[in-house]
């Protein structure tokens, strides 16, 4: 286990370096203040449409050509004139933007709107500035909204920036963003654009894609568009994934090679028809046969706490025991139904805060949250699953996994445990959770000692999926594993994320 540093060492480690940061904070306030006045700088850009109103910009060549090799072209070109640059075709506020972080590699004027978070996506774009592109992406997710996002979709699809947080938009809100006015005005492009994305989406099945262009083709003035509208969807549209009623949704719009082919995929070949080993796949019909609905995943809470106790709250209520290394937590049930283990969430370990922040953190309200944040440790636990069943054939050896996350755990949170595991009728699932060094853990009790708790924090029908719910914690004693009293029971297990066959 790790040594902690002395205190008064912390301490002055921590003092140095609030002092650098203050002279960081300082030497940047004053860069940004010579930045828009124009001193110390070699180069001014005369931004905007308007001659008459145009906006001059100064900035640093060398922080310019560091940040872009838009930038680094243009300056070096033979071909660029001295002078002030024009540039015509970017409003000024979105160009100080691109100038700003060109300079600092952050934004002290972000964009206030969708509409400047699209403007500077498609700037960052343009000029060839990677990390404003992914800045500008977090901006325009954060102000997307259902009423503009097919508007944009349409008019900038071709903008990786504003495509990706368009796309991830439909994906989350599908059936949201399908069923709004505004889909209806979308192009024939912009439909094929939407239909080409591969990741799962919100929706049933594709069926629902299906109806979704059927209703666009519907809207159109002439019979030869709507059939020219579903011609053009059909080489996106995952039919391969639906059933025949499904499909024959679309048997007008269909040839009868593409209706024979789906009748071969969706039945077992006769050896006296025509085709005994069916016919070959029409370039016209999507070959995937992976549905990109998504899984609607269910949770059984293991724990009634559903909200991350704080540090300072855990500290003052000293809710907190030692777990010592080799320490075994595990959880385990007997699945009433064929259930699909997801994954699921694990407690982290609590590490204690500096003496120097702990002897006064009732005095200073942020300290604490501000260590809780920041202070990430490795991996301290060993996780394994284990099913077993009567019938050999669903029962396998004992899985060791590992987090789904790279990043270092944060103290006293969760970390999540992707998974996909058929658990049988009957079956029985098993996890478990070894420590590898000791350490301080948040006190939680779990269900199985509260069980007339259970329905104020699960939905009563998935409760009948699992029967004897077993917790355990071991403790080694005298070299031998004892079970701990039921009343005294611990749990590292916070949730699970399951499916139903």
């Amino acid at each position: 286990m790790e040594t902690k540093p002395e205190p008064e060492k912390e301490k002055h480690s921590v003092e140095l370096k609030s002092a650098g940061n203050k002279k960081l904070g300082v030497a940047r306030e004053r860069k940004l203040e010579a930045l828009e006045k124009g001193e110390r700088t070699d180069c001014v850009f005369l931004v905007g449409s308007d001659e008459s109103t145009a906006v001059a910009i100064h900035g640093n060549k060398f922080d310019l050509e560091a940040a872009s090799e838009y930038f680094e072209g243009l300056f070096r070109s033979p071909l660029t004139p001295p002078g002030p640059i024009r540039v015509k075709h970017v409003e000024p506020r979105i160009f100080r933007m691109v100038v700003e972080f060109a300079h600092f590699f952050q934004l002290f004027t972000p964009p206030v709107n969708v509409e400047e978070a699209v403007l500077l996506a498609r700037s960052a774009d343009e000029f060839l500035m990677t990390e404003l592109g992914t800045v500008s992406v977090e901006f325009m997710s954060q102000y997307l909204d259902v009423d503009k996002v097919w508007k944009i979709y349409e008019m900038n699809n071709l903008c990786r920036f504003v495509a990706e947080p368009c796309e991830k938009f439909f994906c989350e809100r599908t059936m949201e963003c399908l069923n709004h006015q505004s889909f209806l005005g979308i192009s024939k492009e912009t439909l094929i654009s939407f239909l080409k994305i591969s990741a799962e989406m919100d929706i049933d099945s594709e069926s629902d894609l299906v109806h979704a262009c059927l209703k666009l083709a519907s809207a159109k003035n002439s019979d030869d568009d709507k059939r020219k509208l579903i011609r053009s969807a059909l080489p996106n549209l995952r039919l391969l994934t639906l059933d025949e009623e499904q499909i024959s949704a679309l048997s007008e719009f269909l040839t009868d090679q593409e209706k024979t082919f789906l009748f071969f995929k969706k039945h077992e070949p006769h050896p006296c028809l025509l085709f005994p080993t069916g016919p070959s796949t029409p370039e016209s019909i999507c070959p995937i046969e992976t549905p990109r609905c998504r899984v609607k995943m269910k949770t059984f809470t293991l724990l009634p706490d559903l909200k991350p106790v704080s540090l300072r709250d855990t500290l003052e209520a000293e809710h907190r025991i030692p777990v010592q290394d080799t320490e075994v937590f595990t959880f385990s049930f007997e699945a009433s139904e064929f259930i699909v283990i997801r994954g699921f969430d694990i407690f982290c370990q609590m590490i204690d805060p500096p003496e120097s922040i702990l002897s006064n953190f009732k005095d200073e309200k942020n300290s604490l949250d501000s260590f809780a944040e920041h202070i990430a440790y490795d991996k301290n636990l060993d996780v394994s699953v284990k099913v077993s069943s009567c019938d050999m054939k669903y029962s396998g050896a004992e899985e060791k996994l590992a987090p789904t996350t790279s990043s270092p755990f944060v103290t006293n949170s969760w970390v999540h445990f992707g998974l996909n595991v058929l658990v049988p009728k009957g079956g029985t699932f098993e996890m478990s959770v070894t420590f590898k060094e000791s350490c301080y853990y948040r006190f939680e009790r779990p269900l199985s000692v509260v069980m007339t708790d259970i329905p104020k924090w699960n939905d009563p029908s998935s409760l009948k999926l699992f029967k004897n719910i077993k917790f355990s914690d071991q403790y080694v004693q005298d070299d031998k594993l004892d079970d701990a009293p039921e009343d005294q029971a611990l749990t590292v297990f916070r949730k699970l994320y399951f499916t139903l066959l």
